[in-house]
């Protein structure tokens, strides 16, 4: 299996994609997980092809993905640094940080009452 970050620009929007390619496979997947848009194709297909079926759904992809993107989504938190949350029964601070790595790192300090998140560079996160 491998794995390429890209990103594929659909009417002026900028998606961000991974696609993957399984040699046992025999159907295309295309779905998101965050504002990511995950492609499972078999091994066989072209890039060029698997562009065409992508404009030919543009409509539907840019409709999900302007879905996800909405600030009044409230299933997704974002989180802001000097906001306060209650773990424990005691208030603690968060902290956001970017990182270079394509990790997502929560880290709790209960002797000093933070919360560090860091977030890496590759999300579109809005703060």
């Amino acid at each position: 299996m491998s794995e390429a970050r890209k990103y594929i620009t659909l009417d002026n929007n900028q998606i961000p994609i991974i696609v993957r390619n399984y040699t046992n496979s025999y159907n295309l997947k295309i779905y998101f997980k965050g504002n990511i848009l995950n492609v499972s194709k078999p091994k066989r297909m072209s890039t060029k092809k698997l562009l065409q079926i992508l404009n030919t759904n543009k409509k539907v992809i840019l409709d999900q993905y302007s879905k996800i993107n909405l600030s009044e989504n409230k299933e997704i938190k974002h989180w802001k640094t000097g906001e306060e949350i209650a773990y424990k029964g005691e208030i603690y601070k968060i902290y956001v940080e970017n990182q270079d790595k394509n990790l997502l790192t929560i880290q709790i300090k209960e002797k000093e009452h933070t919360f560090n998140i860091k977030i890496p560079e590759t999300l579109n996160e809005t703060r």
